[in-house]
């Protein structure tokens, strides 16, 4: 059995002699519907080509391909201002070595002070130690701790001593006490800590009034200073000198020294410092009474140079 088939028409077949026709009036609608089929899947012009596969990516493409975008970043923070260095502040001390500092009563001869764990100690009962720079109006903050029955003293001006002692746990303070003027103010408190612990000096003197704190606490309050100290450096008690440390009574230590100057300013026109008696005592005069107590009789000039070591400190 041929099957003809074009655009038109499907041409219906010969039935041969014999075939039964029974059997061809049921098949031939079957045979049209699937004619039709093929007609409508082939068209006039033939099959419909097959889409092209589409190529893998070569090793190339691979490597090419784009990496995803970064998440935006936040903006960096703005960089913190540098501190502020203290005004006007100069470390006299650079906890290396002995730039600044000389021999105070001769400086040709030795020097037995020395840098240790970047502090300035002195060998046991060796000399008295200076800077090579003068002021005369000034602040000045300094740390230091003694040995047991330690005895050491800061010259304010080479000329002014602030005692440094082994005074802890005394009840009745003296003008040899820590934080007296040797020879002339008693403290007003007893504020030394025991000996080796680093106590703390921080010292104002402006023209002749000098005002003194000892580990905080307020132990010479705006005094006036008319003649110098046992053991002071040639000079009067008016004129520039040298920050003097006494190393020639035993061991001592010292650290973080550093000093303001005021000597650029006016006369008279230095601020009131922190601890002066309008702010923390609320009446003046209160040091000069209290050191006076203090004071033996006849002790106090600066008849002879190195007085101050040839008394001994009480306590």
């Amino acid at each position: 059995m041929v099957l003809e088939a074009d655009c038109g028409a499907v041409r219906q077949p010969q039935m041969k002699k014999g075939e039964n026709r029974m059997f061809s009036k049921r098949a031939f609608p079957r045979l049209c519907v699937v004619a039709l089929v093929a007609v409508a899947l082939a068209g006039c012009t033939g099959e419909t080509p097959q889409q092209a596969p589409t190529p893998a990516p070569t090793p190339i493409q691979q490597m090419e391909k784009p990496e995803p975008a970064p998440a935006p970043s936040e903006p960096a923070p703005a960089p913190e201002p540098e501190p502020e260095a203290a005004d006007d502040w100069t470390f006299l001390f650079n906890s290396v070595d002995l730039t600044g500092w000389q021999s105070a009563r001769d400086p040709q001869t030795e020097n037995k002070w020395f840098v240790e764990d970047g502090t300035l100690t002195n060998m046991d009962h060796g000399n008295d130690i200076a800077t090579v720079d003068q002021w005369k109006d000034f602040d000045l903050e300094i740390e230091y701790k003694t040995v047991p029955e330690g005895n050491s003293g800061v010259y304010l001006r080479g000329r002014i001593e602030i005692q440094v002692f082994d005074s802890h746990g005394k009840e009745q303070v003296e003008h040899a006490d820590a934080g007296g003027i040797y020879g002339q103010f008693a403290p007003l408190v007893n504020a030394a800590l025991p000996a080796g612990e680093w106590n703390k000096i921080e010292a104002s003197y402006v023209g002749d009034r000098l005002t003194v704190k000892l580990n905080g606490q307020l132990v010479q309050d705006n005094i006036q200073i008319v003649e110098v100290t046992g053991g002071a450096l040639p000079g009067g008690v008016d004129e520039p000198g040298p920050l003097m440390l006494q190393g020639d009574h035993g061991k001592v230590w010292y650290r973080n020294i550093k000093l303001r100057s005021h000597d650029a300013m006016e006369e008279g026109s230095a601020p009131e410092t922190e601890g002066s008696a309008s702010e923390e005592m609320g009446a003046e005069g209160t040091a000069a009474e209290g050191g006076a107590e203090g004071v033996a009789e006849g002790e106090g000039t600066a008849e002879t140079e190195g007085s101050a070591g040839e008394a001994p400190a009480e306590g």
